[in-house]
């Protein structure tokens, strides 16, 4: 999952401050993926400055989101943000000028939820196979037909893991093997 801001739109003047920015990049509003944050537990997560941002400031953006619990992580995640700074302000180019930007913010997330993305790939891919859909072109420069598949299943194989994933996050408990694990090493 991915959010920036400011937009282009409104970038001309950064109304909110850095940390209500920092904030809200994990909102759904600013994400470049359609998959909500709040669909899942977060796994790691990089928040990156760009301009006239001081580190109290990032401390002080982090600390708002862990406040708000706007994003929830998965309980084996021992740090919950990798933040970046880049004291280079940001230039964007619109209607045909350049504008100076004081500051922006972008974050990067990995999450539970990222299993949603996947399905809606797989159910795409296995439409326009079903077709034979541009088959030709990669067998054409190489491809066997049979890579197709092996695709397939990883991208299965990789959508199961996250759902896994998110469904032990919820049930931080599990089916007691990690208990009867500890146990049998004891002495």
């Amino acid at each position: 999952l991915m959010g920036c801001l400011p937009y282009a739109q409104h970038a001309e003047k950064p109304s909110q401050p850095i940390e209500e920015m920092a904030n809200d990049t994990f909102k759904a509003k600013a994400q470049t993926s359609c998959i909500s944050p709040t669909a899942g537990k977060s796994l790691a997560n990089s928040i990156l400055f760009r301009g006239k941002v001081a580190p109290c400031d990032i401390v002080a953006a982090t600390s708002l989101i862990q406040e708000r619990k706007t994003i929830t992580s998965v309980d084996f995640c021992k740090s919950l943000f990798k933040c970046g700074l880049t004291q280079e302000p940001p230039i964007i180019y619109q209607k045909g000028k350049y504008i100076p930007l004081p500051y922006s913010v972008c974050s990067i997330a990995n999450s539970t939820a990222a299993h949603i993305g996947f399905d809606s790939i797989s159910e795409k891919f296995d439409l326009m196979y079903s077709k034979r859909a541009f088959v030709h072109w990669f067998v054409g420069e190489g491809m066997e037909s049979g890579e197709f598949s092996e695709a397939r299943e990883d991208l299965a194989a990789l959508s199961l893991d996250y759902k896994e994933v998110g469904a032990d996050a919820a049930n931080p408990r599990g089916n007691g093997e990690e208990e009867q694990l500890e146990q049998s090493f004891s002495y």
